[in-house]
């Protein structure tokens, strides 16, 4: 039971590390988008 346990703990954390990585990477492109766009909005009131 306890080994069952310490499998299902294991499986959530790797999990969790994953979907850690991916919101990482959606953060990261998402400010680059954001860069991006405000350079775009710069050179076009200018």
């Amino acid at each position: 039971m306890i080994g069952q346990n310490l499998r299902i703990v294991s499986v959530l954390q790797i999990m969790f590390e994953q979907l850690r990585g991916v919101l990482n990477k959606e953060v990261c492109v998402m400010s680059r988008l954001r860069e991006e766009i405000i350079v775009a909005v710069k050179k076009l009131w200018r």
